[in-house]
Parts: structure tokens; C-alpha cells; sequence
């Protein structure tokens, strides 16, 4: 992978780097006339913006009312037990791994707060969040039932949006491309055996079974499944997926699905933007409406899998036609990595008609689209901001429909089709959109995409450039499928108004909250651009990183807060540029020293013949007793913090993760430098791949260091220096247990 990188070469603030990159050398597409049309250059990263709100839960009444109320959603690096989630009271009702880091989504019949609070305290516990509530983004008009003919709708112009986009030009003139690509959304389901869609769903993933329970948590023994059955391939002859029995979301999905993909020029119903599809749908609510922000961003991750599993090269346009108020980091991880892997979320702004950040849509990386009416203006419902990519028709869209039921019980015909309004209708009209860019040129990725729609939109209502509440303007089918056309005829690399490669913030600690702002020349902070958390560099020793995609050019600054530790670490401000193809890494340090705790065996592990092998726990306490951060592996720790810059006393509690099933010895040694190692190669043990070095003495000869106090109270806490051995025993003859611990502390003074 070809990197540009900036280097910092200590943990202070570096004041030399070098910057270098890659711009794009295409030429700009072309009018017939050989005349350039103007580019549309994206707003400056100084436009306003909001920074990401994230819910912060204050109350357990608050959980119950703004929440999912008893999920927790948790991301955790290797070496993490789950018997911490036990210990909680937390049951397991999902997981996955993804880029080297384990997600969980946790139950907890009550005290959820406490629950959380506990579980960010752990230091192998990346994040640990209530799970968001999220919500489908149809207004829904009273029902229209039409007869059916010859692409009915289409054929009377019902189905306006395809005029008023010049998708029925497009079609005309163009026909589709000769690749069958594949997109998705993630809805309420997929009714797959209708009439206008049996052809083009190739998927149909479903997280319940028939009675709208988790079908993952009533399976015995696969308490750990996190995998959506296909049910087309479990239920070929089913009519679908997306029939509830009446509740509000009955046929939203189908509904979203027809407008991106139903099959046209069929003899019945109306026409999708691209049928030229392989269509894999999510059913990502239950039959009683309720949502969960698991099975939406599990879906993503699941289609991103299924990307990856297959060697499908191509980009996935994704359709995600809901929203919530609040931010989430297992969103943002989700969506990040789908962006890393080619998969793009196009998402609706939301019906709030507010200058409104919902999520996904205010998501970096997210391609988010409003609502227009027949007249070509910003629907009266659609949210709008400085995130606004485009807007599509969305008000009396005409679509396929979900079985549903007359007031008197009985089943209407299973081809159905409604009229609904909302961005969930316009979000659709994007993704088909891109589908259909894609059967031309199944290359293009998910930055020029983005570009193409932006740059070939029509500005409208008396727009002439970006505004908030239209974005780039109206979605222009013909022009843009016009261009990508030209452009792969004549050999053009597509241009692009973001980065084409991602930037890869680079951490001396994984697990930490990666914020990204512009900034200025000198690194003043101008705007909010997005946050991320930083996972393992397995592949390059010890350490994190952090990616940010398709970003806008501009100049940025990195900060990572450490709040528990009043610290903080930053990067030097560094340039991103349009078109930019190279993978930046940019090196962040911590303003601050770093400080090793570490616990290791004495040779009381030889001596016993390693039978007295214990599993350390390291606890970090401010000086009011305020635990800072519990840290676990799977037997002896080395905790990597960043020195505390708050004067005071610190302490350590040691615990045996056993309490007092085993009995044994350890070695703490603290540092600001390189953790403690033998000399000799054969002073070493070896467990689950982990090796752990060996003191050279025991409790009884403690060789280049001392006797621990083995203090049982934190107002007894020995004293320890930095750089000495303490040797320490658990045992309950000497009176002293791992469930007790032993206490240390050390001083932080003045500067």
C-alpha cells in the first residue's frame, strides 16, 4: 500500500515534519463543444458545521427515555475476558470482530448506568455506550391504490421523479452499462417475490425469526452468532421479509426498494432508477417496529464481510433511509470501515425540517441526501445543513409496497404499490443512481461517485452554487451518467473534489479517541471534522490507528483528549488535497511521557513448577480514591498510560483476577522508559503466544529490587519508586489474597 507519511520523531511536539503527496492528473470532462464546463468547488472546510453529538447519559431515567433501553453496545481489544461482562450482571446478546477489535452488544435487565460507567473504567474496553434509537424517515400519505399496466406509474408520469431527475432520458438515450453491480439497504425488510422485484433481489437478510424475536439468541449453543440468515435462501417461496401486520413501518423497506431497483420496462408497476442490480436487502427492524442500532451498522459490517468473503472489487452503495438524534462510536467505526473496504452509505437527511445533524447522514463519509418536491424545491420536511450532499425527489413517491391488510383483516394482493413521502424517498433515488453509475464503470469509487453526483446536479430554486438547504442541488441523472460515460470512453481518470486515499492517524496507544478539526497554518482550530477511534497496529508493533475518509481538502489538526489523566496528545497540522491517492500517515504523540505499570512472574514460577500461576489485575486510582482505569489480559498486565500532569498522590491496586483460587507471586516495576526484561533468553515464560519476562529473585530472595509491604488498604499504600523491583505473594497463610490486593502509590509534583 502506497503511504505519504509524516514523521514525528519524538513524544514532544515535533516542529519539523515533511508533508508530501500525490494529487490526481486527469483532465476535466468536456461539453460536446470541447468546452470545459465549470467546476464546482465543495465548500471550504471552515464551512459551520456541529461536532458529532454523542448522548451522555445522566440518569437511568434518561436511558430509559432517550435509549434502547438494557443494550450496551462495547468494543474491546484482544486479550479481554468476558467474564468482566459477568461480573456486571451483562449478558451476551451479539458479537463480531473487525479490524482486530471485538464489538458486543450487552444486555442488562437494570442498572444499565452503573453498568457502563464500570465498563469504561476497564482499559481493555475501547468504549462501552447505551445503544442509540433510531428511527425510519417516511412521512407516509394516506394510501393510493392504482391499477396495473404497462409500467403504469412511469408511463403516466405518477412516477415523477424519473422526469424530473431526467432518469427516463437517461434511459432512453443510454440504456444501462454492461456490468451488473450490486447495492443494498438496510430497512425494514424486502418483500422479494413482488412482482417488480422478484428479478433484482438477489438477498434477503433478516436478524428475526417469524415471531420477531432475535433469532441469534434463541438458537441453543450460538449465543456468539452475530449472522443474518439469508431468508430468500431459507424461504424461497415466502413473499418477504417486510410484513409486520400494520405498524408504521409495514413495507418501508420494500418501498425503498423499488425506488432504487424495481424492475422496469416489465409490463407492470414502475421503474427503479438501476434494475441492472444484484439488490441484497437487510431487515434490520422487527416485526413490532423496534430498531436497534446492532442489526443496522451489523448489517453494514455484514455486507462489507460478504464484500470482502467474495473478492467483490467494486463499490456497494448502501441505502440508509433512517436516523437518530445522537452520535455513536460503534456507528462511526462501522461506517469507517466500510469506507476502508469500498462499501458507501448514502443516507436521508431526516424529517425534522430543521438545520438538523441526524446520524448517519452528519457522518463523515456519509453521502447525505434531502428531499425536493414537484417544484423543485427543498421539501418543507427536509432537514438540511453544511452536510448536505444533494437533494432527490422525495414528496408522492410511487413505489412498491409490503403485504399489508384492509381494515377488515383481509391480505391485499402482494403486488401492491403506495405513495409515501419523506428522505427516506429521496435517499433511494441517489443510491439507484449510483448503481447505475457503476454499470458503467464498476471502478469508480466511492469519492468519485460522490463527486460525479455533486458536480452534475442541477442547481435549483434559484441556486447558484452550494447552499445549506439544497446541497449541491437536484440529482441530474442523464448528465451524470453522461459523464462517466465520456469519461471511461476517452481513458479520463474520474476527478475528485475529496481524498481519494484515506488518512491514517497513527497512535503511540490504541483505543483512543482520535479527534479530527481544520485548522489554520499556524494549527489553530477552525471547525469540528470528525472523530474515530483508534485500533491495533498488528501489522507494525505496538500502537493504534485511526482513519478518516473521502475527507474534503483543507489543512487539519489531530487531538486525542486524555481527560481521566488531564492530558493530551496532538499531531502537527498537515494538508489534505483533492484527489490526493496515497494513504497520509500522520504520526500523533502525547504532549506527555508515557508510564509503564507492569506486573510480571518471579521465579516462584520455576520453583513451583509452574504450578503457582497467577493473573494479575492493575487498578489506577486518582488521590479522592477515584478509579482512573482497570486493566486485565490474560495473566501478567503491562499497563501503558500517559503520566498524569494533575499534582498529587496516584495508587495502584494489584488483584489476583482469581481472588483466591490461585496462589503465587509478582513483580511490579514502574517506569517512564522501556519495561523491564531480562538478560537472559532463557528467563522468559510462555503462555497463549504472550511471552512474560521472569525476575531474577522471589519474595524470600528478592534479587535487584525489594519486598513488597503488600499493604491491604489504599491509606497503607506502599511508596514505590520508578525503576526498582517490588516482589509481592499472594497467599492466604501470609494473610494476604488476591481478592484483597496489594496497594502502591506514587507522587505526581509541580512542573
Amino acid at each position: 500500500m502506497n503511504t505519504t507519511r509524516i514523521k514525528k520523531y519524538s513524544l514532544a511536539l515535533a516542529s519539523v515534519f515533511a508533508l508530501g503527496f500525490i494529487g490526481c492528473n486527469a483532465t476535466d470532462p468536456r461539453n460536446d463543444d470541447g468546452t470545459v464546463p465549470p467546476i464546482k468547488d465543495i465548500p471550504a472546510v471552515t464551512a459551520p458545521a456541529a461536532k458529532y453529538e454523542f448522548y451522555e447519559p445522566a440518569s437511568e431515567d434518561g436511558l430509559k427515555s432517550n435509549t434502547n433501553y438494557g443494550y450496551i453496545l462495547a468494543k474491546t481489544r484482544p486479550g479481554f475476558k468476558t467474564a468482566h461482562f459477568e461480573r456486571l450482571g451483562l449478558s451476551i446478546a451479539g458479537f463480531f470482530e473487525a479490524s482486530g477489535a471485538s464489538y458486543y452488544r450487552l444486555y442488562k435487565e437494570s442498572g444499565v448506568l452503573g453498568a457502563i460507567k464500570s465498563l469504561n473504567k476497564i482499559s481493555s474496553v475501547v468504549f462501552a455506550e447505551p445503544e442509540p434509537v433510531r428511527k425510519l424517515t417516511a412521512l407516509e400519505a394516506d394510501p393510493i391504490v392504482f391499477g396495473e399496466n404497462m409500467d403504469f406509474y412511469l408511463k403516466n408520469r405518477m412516477q415523477w421523479g424519473a422526469y424530473a431527475t431526467k432518469a427516463w432520458d437517461a434511459w432512453t438515450t443510454y440504456g444501462f452499462g454492461p456490468s451488473k453491480v450490486v447495492a443494498a439497504s438496510v430497512d425494514s425488510g424486502v418483500q422479494y417475490n413482488h412482482e417488480d422485484l422478484k428479478s433484482v433481489v438477489r438477498h434477503a437478510y433478516t436478524w428475526w425469526n417469524a415471531d420477531g424475536s432475535d433469532y441469534f439468541e434463541t438458537v441453543p449453543g450460538d449465543l456468539y452468532s452475530w449472522n443474518p440468515r439469508d431468508a430468500k435462501a431459507v424461504y424461497p417461496d415466502s413473499w418477504g421479509t417486510d410484513f409486520n401486520g400494520g405498524n408504521e413501518t409495514d413495507g418501508h423497506g420494500t418501498h425503498t426498494t423499488g425506488i432504487i431497483c424495481a424492475d422496469g420496462n416489465n409490463g407492470v408497476g414502475m421503474a427503479g432508477m438501476c434494475w441492472n442490480v444484484d439488490f441484497v436487502n437487510y431487515q434490520a427492524s422487527r416485526r413490532d417496529g423496534a430498531m436497534s442500532s446492532w442489526t443496522l451498522y451489523g448489517s453494514i459490517y455484514h455486507m462489507t464481510k460478504w464484500k470482502t468473503d467474495n473478492n467483490y472489487s467494486y463499490t456497494i452503495p448502501v441505502n440508509a433511509s433512517f436516523s437518530g438524534q445522537y452520535a455513536s462510536q460503534f456507528e462511526i467505526d462501522m461506517i469507517e470501515y466500510a469506507l476502508q473496504h469500498g462499501v458507501m452509505l448514502i443516507a436521508a437527511s431526516g424529517n425534522d425540517s430543521f438545520r438538523w445533524h441526524c446520524y448517519p447522514a452528519a457522518y463523515a463519509g456519509v453521502m447525505a441526501v434531502g428531499a425536493s418536491d414537484p417544484t423543485d424545491r427543498r421539501a418543507s420536511f427536509s432537514n438540511y445543513g453544511p452536510h448536505l450532499s444533494v437533494i432527490a425527489p422525495g414528496v408522492d413517491i410511487v413505489s412498491t409496497i409490503g403485504t399489508t391488510r384492509r381494515h377488515d383483516g383481509d391480505t391485499q394482493d402482494k403486488n401492491h404499490y403506495r405513495v409515501w413521502s419523506g428522505t427516506s424517498m429521496a435517499a433511494p433515488h441517489v443510491t439507484g443512481l449510483a448503481a447505475y453509475m457503476l454499470t458503467f464503470n464498476p471502478d469508480l469509487k466511492p469519492h468519485e461517485i460522490k463527486t460525479y453526483i455533486e458536480r452534475y446536479a442541477d442547481y435549483v430554486g434559484g441556486a447558484n452554487g452550494f447552499t445549506e438547504e439544497m446541497g449541491w442541488g437536484r440529482i441530474n441523472v442523464l448528465n451524470t451518467v453522461k459523464a462517466v460515460i465520456d469519461d471511461a470512453n476517452a481513458g479520463r481518470t474520474p476527478t475528485t473534489n475529496y481524498a481519494a486515499a484515506p488518512v491514517k492517524i497513527n497512535t503511540p496507544l490504541s483505543g483512543l479517541n482520535v479527534f479530527l478539526y481544520s485548522c489554520n497554518q499556524a494549527g489553530t482550530i477552525q471547525n469540528y471534522a470528525g472523530s474515530t477511534i483508534s485500533g491495533y497496529r498488528f501489522d507494525e508493533g505496538e500502537g493504534g490507528a485511526a482513519y478518516f475518509n473521502m475527507l474534503r481538502p483543507g489543512r487539519y489538526i489531530a487531538h486525542v483528549p486524555i481527560s481521566a489523566l488531564n492530558t493530551a496528545a496532538s499531531t502537527d497540522p498537515f494538508e489534505v488535497v483533492a484527489g490526493q491517492s496515497e494513504v497520509m500517515e500522520v504520526e500523533l504523540a502525547l504532549r506527555s511521557t508515557t508510564m509503564t505499570i507492569q506486573t510480571f512472574p518471579t521465579q516462584d514460577i520455576f520453583d513451583s513448577g509452574y504450578s503457582n500461576v497467577i493473573d494479575t489485575m492493575i487498578g489506577l486510582y486518582d488521590s479522592d480514591g477515584e478509579e482512573i482505569v482497570l486493566f486485565d489480559e490474560y495473566l501478567w498486565d503491562t499497563l501503558v498510560i500517559a503520566m498524569p500532569e494533575e499534582p498529587g498522590d496516584y495508587y495502584i491496586h494489584i488483584t489476583d483476577y482469581d481472588g483466591d483460587a490461585n496462589q503465587g507471586e509478582y513483580a511490579l516495576w514502574l517506569t517512564t522508559g522501556t519495561p523491564w526484561a531480562p538478560l537472559s533468553d532463557n528467563q522468559w515464560v510462555t503462555d497463549q503466544t504472550t511471552n512474560y519476562p521472569v525476575a531474577p529473585g522471589n519474595f524470600t530472595n528478592f534479587a535487584g529490587g525489594q519486598k513488597s509491604t503488600q499493604a491491604q488498604t489504599r491509606a497503607a499504600a506502599q511508596a514505590a519508586g520508578f525503576r526498582n523491583i517490588y516482589y509481592a505473594r499472594f497467599n492466604m497463610s501470609e494473610g494476604t489474597s488476591g481478592a484483597t490486593g496489594h496497594w502502591y502509590k506514587f507522587t505526581v509534583t509541580p512542573q
